[in-house]
């Protein structure tokens, strides 16, 4: 089939005998189809471009989706890095409350670990802030225990006073040690080693000591007559009994 056009065409037919009833002769009536090849070109164009349409208008879609969620992250990010810079302060301290809650994500779980870092970073700074004044409450009752037992040594050269002269040296030198050891306070209790303590004759023995290095204040012990046994730390409940006693004598008036 030539229509004129280099190349020519060609020509697909496909034909199929019809058969009814008034038609007698099978052969008598055939029905044909015939399509040109430029015909099937086109339609297999428009096929193509509405395909082609389709996969562009679908990645453009894709595309879009995927930036606008790229910028909500961003916006997110930069959320949490305004919030890290307005808490931190340049010389290290932490002002204001940072936000605990940034959604079930990734992001959203690495906002809550800041957060946890933070408060961490809060406490510890904290700790760092009143070291000074808890150092000077802790040590100040061994070196007046150590100072006292050996001046009452030297009027009266009793074994006694060196015995807690040795003692109050043996705390300070276990305070000293607790604290370059431990980060923090609830590190040092953890790690303490735990003993059997006579509770009455431990308060009734502490007290004695710790009155004989005080001149401004009278003490005196009443302990029930049952005994209580424990298991602590020694260490621990005469640091105890030092912030109580020194309260006392700070407010005894």
């Amino acid at each position: 089939y030539n229509t004129g056009k280099e190349p020519p065409a060609a020509i697909i037919s496909a034909a199929v005998p019809v058969r009814t009833p008034w038609v007698k002769n099978a052969d008598a009536a055939v029905l044909v189809a015939e399509q040109t090849t430029d015909q099937l070109l086109s339609l297999s164009n428009a096929a193509m471009t509405k395909l082609l349409a389709l996969s562009l208008g679908t990645m453009a879609t894709i595309v879009f989706a995927l930036l606008g969620y790229a910028s909500y992250l961003s916006l997110r990010i930069s959320t949490l890095n305004r919030a890290i810079t307005d808490v931190m302060q340049d010389d290290g301290s932490l002002s204001g409350n940072f936000p605990k809650t940034w959604g079930s994500d990734e992001i959203g779980e690495l906002g809550r670990r800041f957060s946890s870092l933070l408060h961490q970073v809060h406490e510890y700074n904290e700790y760092l802030r009143t070291l000074a004044a808890k150092l000077s409450h802790e040590l100040r009752t061994p070196l007046a225990l150590v100072k006292s037992s050996l001046e009452n040594y030297e009027n009266d050269p009793q074994p006694k006073y060196l015995q807690r002269a040795t003692e109050g040296s043996k705390r300070l030198s276990n305070i000293l040690m607790a604290m370059s050891e431990a980060q923090r306070i609830e590190q040092a209790i953890s790690a303490s080693e735990l003993e059997s303590i006579d509770l009455n004759r431990f308060v009734h023995e502490y007290t004695e000591h710790f009155a004989s290095s005080q001149e401004a204040a009278t003490f005196m012990t009443q302990v029930c007559e049952t005994r209580v046994t424990i298991n602590g730390s020694v260490e621990l409940l005469a640091q105890m009994l030092d912030k109580l006693f020194s309260n006392a004598i700070d407010f005894h008036t």
